[in-house]
């Protein structure tokens, strides 16, 4: 019926109360998918899918299906906060970080906001690293921050102390080195220097 009607958003507005109020969850996130597709705006749009995410999480049992809705809410805008924390909490009841990863590394290349694409690099890496204890994937995610801002500190001493902690040195001397060039005292740079050299002798 909603299909068929010439009026699809305004119907799917007028019979959404109804399917809610009779606890028709299926229909009732149909005419939300309706009001998706001629959603005027990304908010409303998100605000649509977040509603859906819920309806399959809680009334469907369906947290997969949740995930998908929240997904395409991200694409809409990867910037929202609430979307990440709602992705981030199923992945994690669901225990599919991989998803999660997924998600966020294929949205990186239409990203052109640089501070954004290095808050994803920062949870990709993390979860790399503490959840999925992938080091080498770990580490190519800090490298890749690097890329898009070679001065970052934070994640030239999350390299250093992933080297470290796994004892691979001669990944650690390459660290150290490049936080050597990156410091502005000298005495820092001397340290650093000199315990690269300490570290390649060992």
């Amino acid at each position: 019926l909603l299909i068929k009607e010439p009026k699809q958003p305004l119907a799917a507005k007028t019979v959404g109360p109804f399917y809610l109020f009779n606890n028709n969850w299926p229909r009732l996130i149909q005419s939300y998918e309706i009001m998706v597709a001629h959603a005027g705006d990304a908010e409303e749009k998100i605000g649509l899918l977040h509603r859906i995410a819920e309806l399959y999480e809680i009334a469907g049992d369906d947290q997969s299906k949740a995930f998908d809705a929240l997904g395409r809410a991200f694409k809409v805008d990867p910037s929202n906060t609430t979307t990440q924390e709602r992705l981030e909490t199923i992945a994690r009841q669901l225990g599919d970080y991989p998803r999660l990863v997924a998600l966020y590394d294929e949205s990186i290349p239409d990203i052109v906001d640089d501070n954004l694409i290095i808050r994803l690099l920062v949870k990709i890496a993390q979860i790399y690293e503490l959840v999925l204890e992938d080091v080498a994937k770990a580490a190519a995610s800090y490298e890749r921050i690097l890329g898009v801002d070679p001065g970052n500190f934070e994640a030239v001493d999350a390299l250093i102390n992933l080297h470290l902690k796994n004892s691979n040195f001669a990944a650690l001397v390459e660290a150290v080195v490049r936080k050597s060039e990156m410091v502005t005292e000298v005495a820092d740079r001397k340290a650093l220097l000199l315990y690269a050299a300490q570290t390649r002798e060992t």
